[in-house]
């Protein structure tokens, strides 16, 4: 599933058969709430936008004469829904809900509930399927003042969780961290062209402990996708041309590089179900192509298709299903 961003906030979405590159699906979310989405995001960082089965997207509802706006999902057909609960009647300010993200292991729907007394960014989380009466306040580990951007009809909010629903974190300081699977969390360091991480348990770090370095002789970049508890996917921040699948060890961490020497820019880069394989999109000139490579071997690189894209957008690797 790969993600144009067109014209923000609209969407549209592209399934590929990954046996035969055929496109077999598409579907549009048109530009229903004010809530714009960071183009320059991964799919990995963009894909709790979606629901599971792809069939709603989080939104910011119109808002209100007293300055207020919910927080809610927007189907394909350009309806918004709004999830959230009325505020509170009294003398206070204007209710705005900015929707965050859906927790992959509840389904819930995460959001910044305004701004406190304190400068604090509250967070709240509602049931898509049940609606106003199952929202209630949130609480999470790595929650501080000013955590989160919360501005109505201007929010940059981009927020993942881990598998396990651990979370959320914020996407606008993901320079620093990533979850890995079976309740690993990833933490780097990136500077003069090396790479250094540390890992433990989800929560748990916090920048002081020991820090292992990336064994190679060529810059990998950073940490881009997480792959199993002990490896993951890195390239360049800037025209990366290259993927490295870095394994982390007892003492460093060994980055394999997968892909031949080429000029190609890569864009994005998914995972398959059975974590054997990645997907990813990449550019020579004004042709962008969506292939495959092995994580196991030789690193095999198999082409499925040129993608057509919206002029002058990206394209983003969602899932693999």
């Amino acid at each position: 599933m790969t993600y144009d961003p067109g014209t923000l906030p609209g969407a549209q979405l592209s399934a590929y058969d990954p046996t035969t590159g055929k496109l077999t699906a598409t579907r549009s979310f048109p530009a229903a709430s004010e809530l714009p989405i960071n183009g320059n995001f991964t799919g990995y960082l963009l894909r709790p936008h979606w629901n599971a089965d792809f069939s709603a997207m989080i939104a910011q509802g119109p808002v209100g004469p007293d300055g207020s706006a919910s927080a809610g999902v927007t189907d394909p057909s350009g309806s918004y829904k709004p999830l959230t609960a009325a505020a509170p009647s009294g003398y206070a300010s204007p209710a705005v809900k900015v929707p965050l993200a859906f927790n992959p292991l509840t389904g819930r729907l995460w959001y910044v509930n305004g701004v406190d007394a304190a400068g604090n960014t509250p967070l709240g989380s509602v049931d898509p399927q049940v609606g106003p009466t199952s929202d209630h306040p949130e609480a999470t580990a790595n929650h501080s003042a000013g955590f989160y951007y919360a501005a109505v009809n201007g929010a940059s909010n981009v927020a993942f969780f881990a598998p396990d629903g651990f979370g959320p974190a914020d996407a606008n300081v993901f320079g620093s961290s990533m979850f890995l699977p079976s309740g690993t969390e990833l933490g780097y360091v990136a500077a003069d062209g090396r790479l250094e991480v540390q890992v433990g348990k989800e929560g748990t770090l916090n920048g002081t402990g020991a820090y292992l370095q990336v064994a190679s002789s060529q810059p990998v970049g950073v940490p881009r996708l997480p792959v199993s508890k002990n490896s993951f996917v890195a390239f360049a921040d800037t025209g990366p041309t290259q993927l490295y699948l870095c394994t982390i060890g007892a003492s460093q961490v060994t980055a394999v590089p997968m892909l031949p020497t080429s000029t190609r820019v890569i864009q994005d880069v998914g995972l398959d179900p059975s974590g054997t394989q990645l997907a990813f999109v990449s550019t020579a000139g004004d042709v962008t192509s969506l292939y495959t490579v092995s994580l196991t071997g030789s690193h095999q690189v198999n082409k499925l298709g040129d993608i057509a894209l919206t002029a002058g957008n990206t394209v983003h690797v969602l899932a693999w299903k």
